[in-house]
């Protein structure tokens, strides 16, 4: 009897082995850039979160020193300096509301916002931001 040869085919399990490593490998690469950019987009966040925080503290400061002013004596344009933030305002008198226009720069910023203050009750009538 002849025997039959085979032919044995031999598979490519180590194009396989280097394909599924390959994979893995991008797929951790992948993972670690992006956690790194979540990152780094929380602390650009925070720094912001930090920096809006200065700002409403400083507009809440300022708003009960013009009514506490108004309310005991005359209030007039002024410029001063507090924790390295230069803080000048003028004040309009018109004559239902104070009209003020206040100019906030320090280090790295400069903003600027108007507040209007009636004049019968001391109330915020209006506030803006301006540009």
């Amino acid at each position: 009897m002849k025997k039959k040869s085979r032919k044995v085919k031999l598979s490519n399990q180590q194009g396989s082995v280097l394909n599924v490593t390959l994979m893995i490998f991008i797929i951790v690469v992948m993972s670690l850039l992006m956690t790194s950019r979540i990152y780094a987009d929380l602390f650009a966040f925070h720094k912001d979160e930090v920096k809006l925080n200065e700002q409403r503290q400083i507009q809440i400061y300022l708003k009960r020193y013009f009514r506490e002013t108004m309310d005991t004596n005359l209030l007039l344009s002024d410029d001063f300096t507090v924790n390295n933030t230069r803080i000048h305002y003028t004040v309009d008198d018109m004559w239902s509301y104070y009209l003020i226009d206040c100019d906030i720069s320090d280090n790295q910023n400069r903003y600027r916002f108007e507040m209007h203050i009636s004049t019968k009750d001391l109330s915020v009538i209006e506030f803006k931001y301006l540009s």
